[in-house]
C-alpha cells in the first residue's frame, strides 16, 4: 500500500467534553441494502447486526430493504451506480476470505464507498460550533483569529478525511492535515480597508480615518469590485439572520436614487428616515438579491458572514505565506495530524458510538523501505575531478570549496556533512546571537543556584556595553582555480562566496535583452543586477556577453505585448537571434502576460525577476540567489545543470533500457474563473540521460481531470523521443499528478489502456518491457 499522507487511523468496531465535528447532524436519510451473500465482517457488524429495521439515531434514519443479489459483474456495477445516485450506502457482498477475481479491486472500491457514505453522511451535514465542513475536509474554527494572509482573509487548519478499505478488506480512514483560507469575521468596512492595504506592512487605510465626506477613488473601486463580488454578508440594521451574496458594488448612498411614494429619494435619505442617519453616506453601496428584486445596502450596515471559505484565486504573496505557514517536516506533520484527531474527539460522538465505531488516535504502523538516493553528477571541478554528490534528507550542497591547511585539522574530528550541518544550525547574525545568549543566560537561572547565593554572587542577564572598533576582514586563501590561479577572497559582513561551481553542461547565450517595467529611476540597480548575473553565469561555464544587446524601458501606458514587439522588431531588423530576455516585473501579476507574449506570441525565452530579487542580487549580493537564477537560465537556453550518475538501480530503469519518463497533470481554473478551461500537459524526456524534457499542452472542458486527447499527446512525446534517439524506449514510466484517491482507479482504467493503444499505433509489434503508472 502506498502512503502519501501523514497518518492512517485504524477503526475499531467496539463499543473529554470536547465537541466533535460530527455532532448536531441535520435531517438525512440513508438506505442500507441487505444481501444474502457474505458481507465483509466489519460491514456486516456495522450495518446488519447493529441496525434493526427502521433504526434511527437522533435525526438520522436508516432502514433495511431486502434485495435480490446479482452475480454478474455488469449487474453489480449497475446496482452500485443506482445506489450511489440515490445517496444510499452500498454495502457490497465481497467476503474477506475470498475476493471475487478479477473484480476484487472493484469490490474493494465499493466497500470503501459504502464505508465513506456512512461517515460523510454524518460529517458533511453537521452543524458544529468548533468545526467547519468543506467537502471531505473539516477545519477547526479558531477562538480568536487565524493566521493573517492579508486582503481580509486568514488561514485555518483542519483535517482531510477519506475512507479506505486496506489489505484484508479492513476499514480505515485516511487523515491528513489540511489548510484553507476563510474570510475574517469583521465588518464589511474593515474588509474594504484590508483589501486596499493589500500586502503592505504599514496600514494606510483604517476605519478610524473615515469621515462623513469620505469617498473612494476610481482606482480603489477597481481593486474592491473583483474581491467583493460573491462575498456573503448579513445586515445589522434589521433583526434578521438572513445571509445575502454581493452581486455588485454601486455608487454612493447619496447619488443612488429611487422612487418612493411617487417621490425620488436617495438611499441615504431613505435610511435616514427609516433607520437613522448614515455615518458614511459617500461610501459605495452593495447590491444583493436578484436582478428583478435588487436590494441596495450601505457598506457600514454589513458584516462579513462567519465561517465563509475564500474561493477566489490567491495572490502570489498569499501563496508564499501559506507555504511558509503550512510546510513542515514529516515527523512534525504526523504529530499535528495526531493532535487534530484528538481535538476532533470523534469517539465522543453519540452517532458513532451507537454503531460501536471507535477511531484510534495512533496511526497505523506498516513495514516499509527507504530507497537509496541517486547520486548527482555535475561538471568537473578544480583539478579536473568529476563532482559527484549524494543527497541526504532530500538536500545537497554543490558549492565546491577547496580549503587550504585547515581540512586536515577538522576532518580528524568531523565529517564534511557534519561540519555543514553544524554551520547551518549555529550560524546567525550578531544581533540574533546576542539575543540567544541573553535567553540562554536567563534559562540557566544562575541566580537561583544555592551555592552562588551563599557567596552573594548574582549574574545580570544583560550584557555589558563597551566601546569597540571593527577591524578589516582578513583575506582568505583557497586552492588554485581554473587556469592555475590562486583564489583569494575577502569576506564582507562575515560571509564570502566561491565561484568555482561548474554546470554539467553549460549553454551559450550569444545575445540577450533586458526589459524593465519598473520606474526609470531603478536603472542603476538594474545595471548592477546585470553585471552580477553575467559574472555568476560565466563562473558556472555559461558563455554570455558583458551587457544586453537591447534594453527597453516600458512607459506608463505600454502593454507587455507592445514592449515585446519592440524587442522582436529590433531582432528582425538586425538579423539577430535573442537567446534570452530578462524581464523586471513591477508585480507578480504581470508574470502570466509575459510568459504568454514570450513563449507563444514572439517565441522569446524569458527570465522574470521581481524587485525583491533584484535587490537581493544588486544590493545584498546574495550568491545563492544569483546561482539559482543562473541554473534557471542554463536550463532554458539548452544547458544541463546536473546529471544523475549511473548506478545499478538507474541502469535497470533508465539508462540501459532507454527509459521514457512522462509527467502528466491537469491544471484547473479556480472556483470563480468559470469561463476558463482546464489545461492538460504532458512532458517527456528526449534524451537518454533524462535531463531534457519537451512538453505538449491541450485545453479541455473545465474541472475534467481525465485527459481528453491523451493518446495524441503521449504519441507526440514518444515520436519525439524516437526522432532524437533513433530507437523506441524499452521502459516507459508515467508520473500522474492531480488525481484523488477516488479517481485513481478510473485513471488506470482509461489512461493506461490509452498508453497501450498509443504504443500499438506507433508499431504493431511494439511493447515496452515495463510500463509503470505512479
Amino acid at each position: 500500500m502506498v502512503f502519501r499522507i501523514s497518518g492512517m487511523f485504524r477503526l475499531g468496531m467496539t463499543g473529554n467534553n470536547l465537541e466533535s465535528p460530527v455532532s448536531g447532524i441535520s435531517h438525512v436519510r440513508h438506505t442500507v441494502p441487505s444481501c444474502r451473500t457474505i458481507l465483509p465482517h466489519w460491514l456486516h457488524r456495522l450495518f446488519i447486526q447493529r441496525l434493526p429495521s427502521g433504526a434511527s439515531c437522533g435525526h438520522v434514519s436508516f432502514s433495511i430493504h431486502s434485495r435480490t443479489c446479482m452475480h454478474s459483474a455488469s449487474a453489480f456495477c449497475q446496482r452500485s451506480t443506482r445506489l450511489a445516485e440515490s445517496n444510499a450506502i452500498a454495502a457490497t457482498w465481497t467476503s474477506e476470505e475470498s475476493s471475487p477475481d478479477p473484480h476484487c479491486l472493484q469490490a474493494r472500491r465499493d466497500n470503501a464507498s459504502a464505508f465513506w457514505c456512512f461517515f460523510s453522511g454524518r460529517w458533511t451535514t453537521s452543524k458544529s460550533k468548533s468545526f467547519k465542513a468543506v467537502r471531505n475536509s473539516f477545519y477547526c474554527i479558531p477562538h480568536g483569529t487565524g493566521a493573517d494572509m492579508k486582503y481580509g482573509i486568514e488561514l485555518w487548519r483542519g483535517l482531510f478525511i477519506s475512507a479506505r478499505v486496506i489489505d484484508g478488506f479492513r476499514p480505515a480512514i485516511n487523515i491528513h492535515v489540511s489548510h484553507s483560507c476563510f474570510y475574517k469575521r469583521q465588518s464589511l468596512i474593515n474588509l474594504f480597508c484590508d483589501i486596499l492595504n493589500g500586502d503592505e506592512r504599514e496600514v494606510k487605510f483604517h476605519p478610524n480615518q473615515l469621515r462623513l465626506n469620505t469617498r473612494l477613488q476610481p482606482e480603489q473601486l477597481s481593486l474592491l469590485i473583483p474581491e467583493l463580488k460573491g462575498v456573503s454578508i448579513h445586515t445589522t440594521h434589521r433583526n434578521q439572520d438572513r445571509i445575502y451574496r454581493i452581486k455588485e458594488i454601486l455608487s454612493t448612498a447619496v447619488s443612488m436614487k429611487f422612487k418612493r411614494d411617487g417621490n425620488e429619494v436617495s438611499v441615504a435619505e431613505y435610511f435616514h428616515d427609516v433607520y437613522g442617519p448614515l455615518k458614511y453616506p459617500n461610501l459605495p453601496l452593495v447590491q444583493v438579491g436578484s436582478k428583478s428584486k435588487a436590494i441596495y445596502v450601505p457598506v457600514e450596515l454589513c458584516q462579513v458572514a462567519n465561517c465563509q471559505r475564500y474561493n477566489k484565486k490567491l495572490k502570489a504573496c498569499q501563496t508564499t505565506s501559506i507555504i511558509r505557514f503550512a510546510s513542515t517536516d514529516a515527523p512534525t506533520r504526523n504529530l499535528k495530524c495526531i493532535d487534530m484527531v484528538k481535538k476532533s474527539n470523534f469517539n465522543s460522538d453519540p452517532f458513532l458510538k451507537s454503531f460501536g465505531v471507535q477511531i484510534k488516535a495512533e496511526p497505523m504502523i506498516v513495514d516499509g523501505r527507504v530507497l537509496p538516493p541517486p547520486r548527482l553528477e555535475y561538471g568537473k571541478g578544480n583539478g579536473g575531478r568529476q563532482i559527484i554528490l549524494t543527497p541526504k534528507d532530500g538536500a545537497w550542497n554543490f558549492l565546491n570549496l577547496l580549503l587550504v591547511n585547515h581540512l586536515d585539522l577538522y576532518n580528524k574530528k568531523l565529517k564534511a556533512c557534519q561540519t555543514t550541518s553544524i554551520i547551518r544550525f549555529a550560524s546567525t547574525d550578531a544581533p540574533t546571537r546576542n539575543l540567544k545568549c541573553i535567553d540562554m543566560v536567563k534559562k540557566s537561572n544562575f541566580n537561583s543556584d544555592p551555592f552562588l547565593k551563599s557567596f552573594g554572587v548574582q549574574i545580570k542577564a544583560e550584557p555589558m556595553i563597551v566601546d569597540g572598533r571593527v577591524l578589516p576582514p582578513p583575506r582568505l586563501e583557497y586552492g588554485k582555480g581554473n587556469g592555475g590561479r590562486q583564489i583569494i577572497l575577502t569576506p564582507k559582513d562575515g560571509a564570502w562566496n566561491s565561484n568555482e561551481f561548474k554546470f554539467f553542461e553549460s549553454a551559450s547565450c550569444e545575445s540577450f535583452a533586458f526589459v524593465s517595467f519598473l520606474p526609470p529611476h531603478n536603472a542603476s540597480m538594474l545595471q548592477e543586477f546585470c553585471l552580477q548575473i553575467v559574472r555568476t553565469c560565466r563562473s558556472t561555464g555559461i558563455v554570455m556577453p558583458d551587457r544586453p544587446k537591447y534594453y527597453e524601458q516600458a512607459h506608463k501606458n505600454d502593454s507587455v505585448e507592445m514592449v515585446f514587439k519592440r524587442i522582436a522588431d529590433k531582432c528582425d531588423r538586425d538579423g539577430i537571434k535573442c537567446d534570452l530576455v530578462f524581464v523586471a516585473l513591477f508585480s507578480s501579476e504581470q508574470y502570466a502576460q509575459v510568459k504568454s507574449c514570450g513563449d507563444i506570441t514572439f517565441g522569446l525565452v524569458t527570465q522574470c525577476i521581481l524587485p525583491r530579487t533584484i535587490s537581493d542580487v544588486a544590493v545584498k549580493k546574495s550568491y545563492s540567489t544569483m546561482l539559482n537564477i543562473a541554473m534557471k537560465i542554463n536550463m532554458k537556453i539548452g544547458g544541463i545543470n546536473t546529471k544523475l550518475q549511473e548506478d545499478e538501480v538507474l541502469d535497470n530503469y533508465l539508462y540501459k533500457n532507454n527509459a521514457l519518463v512522462i509527467g502528466v497533470d491537469v491544471v484547473h481554473p479556480s472556483a470563480v474563473e468559470t469561463h476558463l478551461p482546464s489545461i492538460a500537459s504532458v512532458v517527456g524526456n528526449v534524451d537518454g540521460s533524462v535531463t531534457k524534457f519537451h512538453a505538449s499542452v491541450k485545453i479541455q472542458p473545465a474541472k475534467q481531470e481525465l485527459i481528453t486527447g491523451f493518446i495524441e499527446q503521449f504519441s507526440d512525446r514518444l515520436l519525439e523521443y524516437v526522432d532524437v534517439n533513433g530507437t523506441a524506449p524499452k521502459n516507459i514510466i508515467v508520473y500522474r499528478d492531480g488525481v484523488s484517491e477516488g479517481q485513481f482507479m478510473q485513471v488506470l482504467e482509461e489512461e493506461l489502456p490509452a498508453l497501450r493503444r498509443a504504443c500499438k499505433s506507433f508499431a504493431s509489434n511494439y511493447r515496452p518491457l515495463k510500463l509503470s503508472v505512479d
